[in-house]
This record gives C-alpha cells, structure tokens and sequence, in this order.
C-alpha cells in the first residue's frame, strides 16, 4: 500500500496543483488598466507559487525515490523466501535492508537542505531566522 498508493497519489495530486499552477499564470493581464504595483506584486506572488511548486516536485520525487527502494527490497525477499541461502548472502541481505530502512528516513530530513537550494524565499526566511 504505502509503495503503491501514496506515490500515486502523490503523482496525481501534484499534477493537479501543476495544472492549477498553469492555468493561473496563463491568464493574459491588459497591463494598461492596471498599476504597476500590481503587476510587481502578481509577480511576486507568481515567483512564489514557482517555488512551491519546484518544493512540491522536490518532495514528491524524493519520496518515491527512496520509498520504492525499500519495496523493491521487499519484493525481492518475498520472491527469495523458499532459497536457502549461505550464511555471506544472508549478511547482505541485512546489510541491504537495513540501508534501505536507512534510505526511508532521508525524505523526512533532507526536506530541508533541498529547500535552501530551490527556494530563494526559503534562504531569506532562514536568514531572518539567525
């Protein structure tokens, strides 16, 4: 279920908010009735939702990424049940769940280091912060 469905649901959910993103900024403005300062502003507001949308994205594949790696891993010991295995293969087999188990977590983490590169908005929140 969770390899399954919440990525998938992560996919459509995200491309909706894309679709919602496009048609929002597709929209042709007649600069002539408005002021200035609110072109800058709808600008800013549309650099915004770029950077939530890139954030969206980020996350999104991060998550799939590192989650089908560990049901990738359970795939295989399920398929690898019955095979009798030696006592060096059984090792890896540890070794390679237990970095995937490890792998799951970096979604969760790296959130917010990825964040600082993508996001502008994001490092002059941080700054303000320290």
């Amino acid at each position: 279920m969770k390899g399954i469905l919440f990525p998938l649901l992560f996919i459509i959910f995200g491309l909706w908010m894309m679709n919602n993103f496009r048609k929002s900024t597709c929209r042709i403005m007649n600069i002539s009735s408005l002021r200035l300062v609110q072109v800058i502003q709808r600008h800013r507001s549309q650099l915004k939702d770029r950077e939530i949308v890139l954030i969206l994205l980020k996350d999104i594949s991060l998550y799939i990424i590192f989650s089908s790696i560990m049901s990738m891993i359970f795939i295989y010991e399920l398929i690898t049940q019955d095979h009798i295995n030696k006592i060096q293969e059984k090792e890896i087999e540890y070794f390679i769940h237990y970095c995937s188990m490890f792998c799951v977590s970096i979604p969760f983490c790296i959130g917010f280091y990825t964040n600082l590169f993508i996001s502008k908005t994001f490092r002059q929140q941080v700054m303000n912060i320290f």
